[in-house]
């Protein structure tokens, strides 16, 4: 995959860097309000994904991505929580991870699924991001 065609892919999911949407004193995490999964493979990869809290799995899912750039949006079914969000390909025995505890802000999420592997890159900025597609009410 060419440089440009990634960065125009983040480009997509980028939102200005600004001040987090902490609830007052309670455990600092980042709210996961956009999820895109990009194959940068010349041909169609099965992922499985996976979302969960610390208590339970709140995403479950296995999606066919299309060779390029487009993205695959999964439909927001997770709490405005600390998450762990995990994708590995069909058939694999690990998983690539991110992880929203600890973290600021509102976040919009990209993983790249690639030759070498799974990547997560991330842009995070105040709540709600623009043109949020879930938990428009964090950080009030």
């Amino acid at each position: 995959m060419k440089r440009r065609q990634l960065l125009k892919a983040l480009a997509v999911t980028a939102i200005p860097a600004t001040a987090g949407c902490l609830e007052g004193g309670e455990e600092e995490y980042a709210t996961l309000q956009r999820l895109v999964l990009v194959n940068s493979i010349d041909e169609p990869v099965t992922i499985d994904l996976r979302i969960e809290t610390e208590e339970t799995v709140v995403h479950e899912g296995e999606y066919e991505i299309s060779a390029g750039l487009d993205g695959t949006v999964p439909d927001c079914e997770w709490p405005d929580e600390p998450l762990a969000v995990m994708a590995r390909r069909a058939g694999d025995d690990e998983w690539a991870s991110y992880e929203t505890a600890d973290r600021e802000g509102c976040l919009s999420l990209l993983c790249d699924i690639h030759e070498v592997g799974i990547s997560f890159f991330k842009t995070s900025g105040e709540c709600p991001i623009r043109n949020p597609l879930c938990h428009e009410t964090a950080g009030e």
